[in-house]
């Protein structure tokens, strides 16, 4: 199999879930309420914040050629107006390891987390927040832009308009919920978020003219089973999908952030709020660790959608199966197999996939031949492997019998 010339094979990473120590970040706060619905804490995470180099290095040394990671607003900002020069500095220091390493950075502005005060203000249903939020990308790319080529504002904003703030799993949402119509809460940020990725967007540009800049989406492989189907599909294009799409009008890309499938059952109310969480799969299906169903092809689907409904090149950002012993004891590297018979397809010409998306560099390419296999470290070698099939079951062959199930 061809992949195109500049294809980006990629790691992701978001910067709150890695660094560690991020004391000025609303979630760092969250966790620590006595009503927080958080059931750990970041803490010292991976501690990527000063391991960055071993794991930059680490990520080249498998064979990939990008990185997608994030800036934190809340290290550039810390308290409403004060900059930090020196948090500036660590993400320059970031970038030139990116680039001695010859690894593309894919670079995110905002990825679910905000700056305490921001988050105390209301985060998204503050109505400066759109302003404030460009601010700091024109601040970040003024400083830093020569080593930017691919930007991605917001990451997951149809998510966080959602699961966030209409089912208050953000700390902004949380706190709003308490004392407003969830609905009226989600009605506030959604356009809030938009005039914020379409402002940042014109900073980051203006900075720096030859970025390639886009949006994060969470896009599901949504399955039907009743007679409301249509009407679902309405709702859920509504609420989950179909304005964030419209809004990457503009984009140099989309990025499709896609694990798994999603089932509406028979008798489903279509008029009800939909969250892409509130349906569990039917019984019988294999579930990852995250209790997702374990649905590589999930991620074609997706990508086809988006490219029908954008017109967009993609890149596809986040993806990945976690797996346990007990669960879905399948390995990454035939993962891929099963997802990429859609590269083949005319039409879908995605630039890049910059995935696993993991807390924990190290976890994204397990290397234990006992339960993994064969795992190939160079992409090639894995490219090699891959079947110009795009059926579901394409990737059976590559398995090893025991983990093929019976």
């Amino acid at each position: 199999m061809d992949f195109p010339k500049g294809f980006l094979w990629g790691a992701a990473t978001s910067a709150y879930q890695v660094e560690g120590g991020n004391r000025f970040s609303d979630w760092w706060e969250f966790e620590r309420r006595y009503d927080s619905p958080c059931e750990d804490k970041c803490g010292d995470s991976t501690d990527h914040y000063h391991r960055y180099a071993a794991d930059i290095a680490m990520l080249a040394s498998f064979g990939l050629n990008t990185f997608r990671f994030g800036i934190e607003w809340a290290r550039i900002e810390p308290e409403d107006g004060e900059i930090s020069y020196a948090e500036l500095q660590h993400y320059r220091r970031v970038l030139e390891c990116c680039k001695a390493n010859n690894v593309t950075p894919i670079v995110t502005f905002c990825h679910h987390t905000l700056p305490i005060w921001v988050s105390r203000k209301g985060g998204w249903i503050w109505k400066d927040a759109p302003k404030r939020f460009s601010q700091y990308c024109d601040l970040v790319t003024a400083e830093l832009g020569d080593l930017i080529p691919y930007a991605m504002t917001i990451n997951q904003p149809d998510l966080d308009t959602n699961l966030g703030y209409r089912y208050g799993r953000t700390y902004p949402g949380f706190m709003a919920i308490k004392t407003m119509e969830p609905d009226k809460v989600a009605a506030i940020v959604e356009p809030h978020m938009s005039q914020a990725h379409i402002l940042a967007r014109e900073a980051i540009r203006k900075n720096i003219p030859d970025v390639k800049v886009g949006l994060g989406l969470a896009v599901t492989d949504w399955v039907f089973d009743g007679t409301e189907e249509e009407l679902c599909q309405q709702r859920i294009v509504k609420n989950c999908e179909g304005h964030y799409f419209a809004l990457t009008k503009g984009d140099d890309y989309v990025g499709v952030q896609a694990y798994t499938t999603n089932y509406i059952p028979a008798g489903h109310n279509p008029d009800a709020p939909v969250s892409k969480h509130d349906f569990p799969c039917p019984p019988g299906k294999k579930l990852t660790a995250m209790g997702y169903e374990f649905a590589p092809f999930a991620v074609a689907d997706c990508v086809r959608r988006t490219v029908s409904k954008t017109g967009l090149p993609v890149i596809v950002t986040e993806n990945s199966e976690f797996c346990n012993a007990g669960l879905v004891q399948i390995p990454q590297s035939f993962f891929l197999p099963l997802v990429f018979g859609f590269f083949l397809e005319p039409g879908l010409e995605p630039l890049g996939i910059s995935s696993p998306n993991s807390s924990k560099m190290s976890t994204c390419f397990p290397t234990n031949s006992e339960t993994f296999g064969d795992l190939p470290l160079s992409w090639t070698s894995l490219t090699d492997r891959i079947s110009s099939s795009t059926s579901h079951g394409v990737a059976n062959r590559f398995l090893k019998p025991s983990l093929v199930e019976k």
